[in-house]
């Protein structure tokens, strides 16, 4: 495996192309005053019948609203942990990158590249964002309560997964 290095280039293209998959930009409970209310909708929540405990957030708009015109963030300083971190996602799996960073794209070929170190600064904030995460679903998931993604393609609540019976 190689080591990743990372400095940006400062596209913007990570700043406009937020919303994959269904769901936008990840946000804490905190971190949703950044934004206009318009701009944030709930993203993942737990319950039985439906979404009752909302445990995390997303941005709506594809393109942040704090992207200036020169591809600088206006909020640099105060913004989200999922910014802070990018390029780099810790997972279940381990460090995962992202493609959709150009300084990373370069150093890619066929999914060959996989980072064994991280910059200190992005793995602070990885981690913190996966602290806010285990620290809700320790907080809100009960037996049979069951996980749920608001899909903002669809506008709708979908269910993501099983439920807890222990």
């Amino acid at each position: 495996m190689a080591t990743v290095t990372f400095s940006c280039e400062k596209c913007g293209e990570c700043c406009r192309s937020l919303r994959k998959w269904g769901a936008g930009l990840f946000l804490t409970k905190r971190e949703t005053a950044l934004f206009p209310s318009s701009a944030v909708s709930p993203q993942f929540a737990l319950g039985r019948r439906g979404p009752k405990y909302e445990i995390s957030y997303q941005l709506i708009p594809s393109t942040c609203p704090h992207l200036d015109a020169g591809n600088q963030c206006e909020i640099y300083d105060k913004r989200p942990l999922a910014c802070q971190a990018f390029p780099f996602e810790k997972t279940l799996i381990g460090w995962q990158t992202s493609t959709f960073c150009s300084a990373i794209r370069s150093q890619m070929k066929a999914n060959a590249l996989r980072p064994t170190q991280i910059p200190q600064k992005e793995g602070q904030a990885a981690d913190k964002l996966q602290g806010y995460q285990t620290n809700m679903f320790k907080t809100y998931m009960k037996p049979r309560r069951k996980l749920w993604l608001f899909d903002l393609v669809q506008r709708k609540w979908v269910e993501r997964g099983s439920s807890v019976t222990s």
